[in-house]
């Protein structure tokens, strides 16, 4: 017969005569017991999105779909990873350009990241 740790030391102090009253609970009393040590932890809040990336309120959050058809309405795209506000996509000469802090428009080649992301917004 297998027995736990508890049960073993238990047996060997019967055996001996030294049996502790509290040597064997049972099982529930000791969940109880680890129940009421972890909830004493104090609880570590997490920060948020909203705490973490403040600027994303001001702006409609959107995936790149959604940001594609913003564009065909004129209107300039960001990625918000992309820290510097220089870089956006545009719709220039009838194809998808990127426009770079230099100041000119490139044909923007798209990324696995760029279709993906769902971190685009709208710069006014």
């Amino acid at each position: 017969m297998l027995v736990s740790g508890v049960e073993e030391d238990y047996y060997l102090r019967k055996r001996k005569g030294e049996l502790v009253e509290d040597a064997l609970k049972p099982a529930e009393e000791l969940l109880e017991e680890a129940v009421k040590e972890v909830t004493k932890s104090p609880v570590v809040e997490m920060p948020t999105m909203r705490s973490v990336v403040p600027k994303l309120e001001q702006h409609l959050i959107m995936d790149f779909p959604s940001a594609i058809k913003e564009v065909s309405r004129g209107k300039k795209i960001h990625k918000f990873e992309w820290e510097d506000k220089g870089y956006y996509g545009v719709l220039a000469e009838g194809r998808l350009k990127l426009h770079k802090p230099d100041g000119l428009l490139y044909d923007w080649i798209l990324s696995d990241g760029d279709l993906v992301g769902t971190d685009w917004i709208v710069l006014s």
